[in-house]
């Protein structure tokens, strides 16, 4: 970009140069072409960027020039110079043309009325107060980041509330993106083993370390958490947060728990902002799929009074989101041989050895799953200056995040020594198979969470002299997850098909892979290829009906006392004590304690000619009750079971 006198010459130089073409050739003035636009109302970038794609011109601009205008709508066929000068109609902006032929967009000069009187310095009384002008918004934001940055001892970046009240984000782990060498995680629900995600950021990685690589304080106090080390982020109400730190260098006075980095998040309190001040925001966000609209209300209250020797500040906010996802699962592409008798149009007597390399999808999936996410956030705060050298802090902070899902879901396993029709690709990719007699899997899931967090503390603060300041604090941190014993999960898989290789209602059922960007899609599928009874609730029964409940009570207590002496501007001594007691209870409960695959003390014949669903719902046993020989010898045909034989538990991986 140009500045100063460069860019000044410029604009007279071609202001000189179409002049004196004007004067010297008025008669081979040509009619300029016209282009036919059709932009909508909408941000001043996206028509500017539209703009130039329909006029073949090149527009320069940045976006925090262009921040905040709405063009309205243009609907016309014009030359490229008149629209663009409805598109800046009213924005305070013009167009600047370069001898290249470059558009720069440029702010226009804002010149005083002819009729301000001019004050002469020489004028005004000896000691008569001056102005004072306070800036602030977004510009007094970055100063404030800039700042902390340049005083920081160690590697620090820092995000700040433009006023009380305006966090440049509603999202607080969506605002830490912003920083270099911060990615962030997104909340997912997941069924059949693929992760949805719900579109809210979550949790944080710094510099390639995970979220259980940080630690996050409030207020420089080390916080609870109801997910383990990670910390989740969605808990907090972004609104009404009035700083987030992020220190990339260990600091002493704050933490050393962390290897990645430390987060701390500083609320508002309220002789930040003496007087009285109320903020509020209400909105709402509506889902085609969903059909309604979700609000999200939040209000903020601060006033300092008694001279201001006191002053309090309460805020509150709710929530509510839905989201709904649908998704096909084709998982596990196994590599296998297969046999040339199972391929497409394969030969009679075609060798049953397998000896082709393959690649197949092993499971295949359908689901959909909607979730609700319902937020709320509480924070008080008192303090209390009974002297100019002392204060005393009062906070507590409250959130509770409700997490609700239903999900739906039909799957089918495959067995690659099974299959037929097979038609592969030239890399030996399995693009379409069939396979005979196999069983239909529905899966229905409940599932929710809940994560609640409450911090209590106390801060006094007292300069016992010019060069003296001590500080003493305690906190108190508490977190639950599911508290009361909630249920986390309900699932129930239910279906119909073989248990044996002669079972009734299998399906021939089959996945074809038409390749580019189309999905994966089934054929064959209900009882006897039926499709019409394809969930034909007289087949259906059941299955199994697992039920979790993970639970956690992390608390925190933490006291601490600082002292620092500031010899100059340049020198100041720091020193303190810290304590720090973590107690941290988990459990997890559920009802079906073979939700894991684990060697099985008892072996007997596996029959190769069923669908792994299928000996997964069935007992091994033993020929007898002598001493069980190795899972090897029974996968190689030990033997049939026997009538009285042990039976085990069903193995489900």
């Amino acid at each position: 970009m140009l500045r100063g006198s460069a860019r000044h010459w410029l604009l007279r130089t071609v202001s000189a140069a179409s002049l004196s073409v004007a004067l010297a050739s008025p008669a081979l003035a040509q009619p300029l072409k016209e282009y036919t636009f059709d932009l909508p109302q909408q941000p001043l970038s996206v028509s500017l960027k539209e703009y130039a794609s329909a006029s073949g011109r090149q527009i320069i601009f940045t976006e925090d020039l262009v921040w905040g205008h709405v063009t309205k709508p243009l609907n016309a066929t014009l030359d490229a110079d008149k629209a663009l000068d409805r598109l800046l109609e009213g924005t305070g902006l013009f167009a600047e043309h370069t001898p290249s032929g470059a558009i720069m967009i440029r702010q226009a000069e804002i010149s005083p009325p002819p009729s301000a009187p001019r004050l002469d310095p020489a004028a005004q009384p000896v000691g008569a107060p001056l102005e004072e002008v306070i800036v602030t918004g977004l510009i007094t934001s970055l100063q404030k980041n800039l700042d902390i940055k340049r005083d920081a001892g160690g590697l620090v970046d820092a995000i700040t509330a433009e006023d009380i009240g305006k966090f440049p984000d509603v999202d607080l782990a969506a605002a830490m993106q912003r920083i270099p060498g911060v990615t962030i995680s997104r909340g997912v629900s997941s069924l059949g083993g693929v992760p949805t995600s719900t579109g809210t950021a979550t949790e944080i990685t710094v510099r390639g370390f995970g979220p259980s690589f940080n630690e996050t304080l409030y207020d420089g106090h080390k916080v609870a958490s109801g997910v383990g080390r990670a910390f989740d982020f969605s808990t907090i109400g972004a609104d009404f947060v009035s700083r987030v730190d992020v220190l990339k260098s260990p600091d002493a006075a704050l933490s050393s728990g962390a290897i990645g980095a430390t987060v701390n998040i500083q609320f508002p309190r309220p002789f930040d902002y003496p007087g009285l001040h109320v903020a509020g925001s209400a909105s709402a966000g509506f889902s085609p799929e969903e059909g309604n609209a979700t609000p999200s209300i939040s209000m903020l209250f601060s006033d300092t009074f008694g001279g201001g020797r006191f002053g309090i500040l309460v805020d509150g906010a709710f929530s509510q989101a839905r989201t709904r996802a649908n998704h096909v699962n084709s998982q596990g592409w196994e590599g296998t041989q297969i046999a040339p008798s199972q391929l497409a149009g394969a030969a009679p007597g075609a060798s049953t050895a397998d000896s082709m390399d393959a690649w197949y999808i092993q499971d295949y999936g359908i689901y959909q799953e909607t979730t609700q996410e319902t937020r709320i956030n509480g924070r008080a705060a008192l303090q209390w200056r009974p002297a100019d050298s002392l204060l005393v802090t009062v906070s507590d902070n409250y959130s509770r995040d409700t997490l609700h899902a239903l999900q739906y879901g039909y799957s089918v396993w495959f067995n690659a020594g099974i299959l037929s029709n097979v038609t592969q690709n030239v890399n030996g990719t399995v693009t379409s198979f069939i396979q005979p007699n196999s069983p239909t899997d529905f899966q229905s899931q409940v599932n929710g969470s809940v994560l609640q967090n409450n911090d209590t503390g106390v801060n006094v603060k007292w300069d016992a002299s010019d060069r003296l300041a001590l500080t003493f604090d305690y906190d108190h941190s508490q977190a639950w997850q599911n508290p009361g014993g909630k249920l986390s999960s309900i699932d129930a898989d239910v279906g119909y098909g073989p248990s044996t290789p002669d079972g009734a209602n299998g399906t021939s059922v089959g996945i074809v892979v038409p390749g580019g960007h189309n999905l994966p899609y089934p054929t064959g599928y209900g009882p006897g290829g039926d499709a019409g009874a394809f969930i034909g609730n007289g087949l259906i029964g059941s299955h199994v009906i697992p039920m979790t409940s993970p639970q956690r009570f992390d608390r925190i207590q933490q006291a601490k006392a600082e002292a620092v002496w500031t010899e100059s501007p340049t020198f100041s001594i720091r020193a303190g004590y810290q304590y720090v007691g973590d107690h941290d209870n988990s459990s997890s409960r559920d009802d079906f304690s073979n939700n894991q695959c684990r060697p099985m003390p008892v072996t007997g014949q596996l029959p190769t000619t069923m669908t792994p669903m299928a000996w997964h719902c069935r007992s091994l046993c033993l020929p007898d009750r002598s001493a069980p020989p190795t899972l090897s010898a029974a996968m190689a045909g030990a033997g049939p079971c026997r009538p009285g034989c042990w039976p085990s538990t069903p193995i489900r991986c």
